[in-house]
């Protein structure tokens, strides 16, 4: 097995650990054994269980992001879609969960789950600046608001109340969400609630 290969098994081993057993049960040890490999070559790329647990996370963060079109809609469905994939296929959302909690305990965590949370959100958050700069969306728009309650309705749909987040909650949350923030095109809200 090529170096390359190795590490990629190991984190791999770490991400299901992670994800079945919980955060306690990572260790080299228990990576080894569920890798397939001795413990020394766990302990040869991640000494310190800070770091290996750093890497899992830190691989978990990437979301496959499309590039925007210009269709303010069309632009935060995709995104909010990838988003929901990311939570429900690869589970993102437990690694999340767990890395907010133990970053509070372990200061080293912090900037993993600043990086994780911006990678995450950073296209969503640039397609509502865009917005509010072309007049679809209300200039007075609170962007991390709007992040938390597009993204953080998805995840709290998921992680609290334990629903299988579907498309058609994507959909209905975005167009909520419109209702209240979007522009129409003489400048005032698309519909006064």
């Amino acid at each position: 097995m090529s170096t390359d290969s190795t590490r990629a098994a190991i984190l791999d081993a770490a991400r299901n650990v992670l994800l079945d057993e919980g955060w306690e049960a990572v260790s080299q040890p228990r990576v080894a054994e569920v890798a397939g490999v001795g413990r020394a070559t766990v302990y040869r790329y991640w000494p310190q269980r800070l770091q290996l647990m750093q890497d899992v996370c830190s691989a978990e963060a990437p979301v496959t992001h499309a590039e925007p079109s210009g269709d303010l809609r069309a632009d935060l469905l995709t995104e909010l879609e990838a988003f929901r994939r990311a939570m429900q296929e690869r589970r993102a959302g437990r690694v999340l969960i767990a890395l907010a909690h133990r970053a509070m305990w372990e200061p080293g965590l912090a900037e993993v789950k600043g990086r994780f949370v911006d990678e995450g959100l950073s296209t969503l958050r640039r397609i509502l600046e865009t917005g509010v700069k072309e007049g679809s969306l209300d200039p007075e728009a609170d962007l991390d608001g709007a992040l938390a309650e597009l993204a953080g309705a998805l995840v709290y749909r998921q992680l609290i109340l334990d629903q299988d987040l579907t498309s058609a909650m994507v959909e209905s949350r975005l167009d909520a969400f419109l209702i209240c923030y979007g522009r129409n095109p003489s400048g005032g809200p698309s519909r006064v609630l």
